[in-house]
């Protein structure tokens, strides 16, 4: 497959003079650590090529609960992250990771906002990583890069085959990896810091395009070709 560059045609670029021998380095931003280390694997596992990866603490961007100013701020701080890495000869690319909160479709809406709002300020590879509801829908694509996490932890089942229409998908995928036996000693509940454990699971099995029959995620899809397209050489 060959893919063109990610959000072609987009404004000026932020300058910067680069080493073309160095690959293109995928800084990772979000809402929490968990999430962006979560992210980073599944770049990793969807272009495992020779590609730098790398999460950045600051900013915290695209806060829940936050108005457009407070979006738009983080926007240009990210840029300003970008253009001190290009200053330094590094070429870079962008992935943003917000939770939606919302079911599919609203991925498509906070997903565009954010790569045109990254756009705007000079990013011209730019993906946005909007999971629907959560990012935790994803990890029922493979179930089995769960039980690799705990082995005591039940095959997690959606209860909707389209599981970016699952609301409050984190408590969802919770509940779904507790037995339904009783046992004298329970596995311990998923927790936010096992979402990149999971992801990390992915990339080392090899199964991010085998994912389990009849589960479907539009917002997935819609992350993984965008990653697909990003010009990493």
């Amino acid at each position: 497959m060959s893919y063109g560059s990610a959000n072609s045609g987009s404004p000026a670029r932020l300058a910067g003079s680069f080493d073309m021998a160095e690959p293109v380095v995928v800084l990772v931003f979000g809402e929490d650590a968990n999430d962006t280390a979560a992210m980073k694997e599944l770049v990793l596992a969807l272009r495992p090529e020779r590609v730098r990866v790398e999460q950045r603490r600051t900013p915290l961007v695209l806060v829940k609960g936050k108005d457009k100013a407070w979006d738009r701020k983080n926007l240009a701080e990210i840029a300003a992250v970008v253009r001190a890495e290009r200053r330094r000869g590094r070429r870079c690319a962008v992935v943003a990771h917000r939770d939606c909160d919302d079911i599919e479709p609203a991925h498509e809406r906070i997903a565009a906002a954010v790569e045109q709002g990254l756009r705007d300020e000079g990013i011209d590879q730019a993906v946005a990583a909007a999971a629907a509801w959560e990012i935790e829908a994803w990890w029922f694509l493979w179930p089995d890069a769960a039980l690799a996490v705990n082995s005591k932890w039940r095959r997690p089942e959606p209860p909707r085959r389209d599981v970016g229409r699952i609301e409050n998908a984190k408590e969802t995928f919770r509940q779904a990896l507790r037995p339904k036996t009783k046992d004298a000693r329970p596995p311990r509940d998923y927790v936010g810091s096992d979402s990149p454990k999971i992801a990390a699971k992915v990339r080392e099995l090899g199964i991010v395009q085998r994912r389990a029959a009849n589960v479907v995620s539009q917002s997935f899809d819609r992350f993984a070709e965008r990653v697909g397209q990003l010009a990493l050489t």
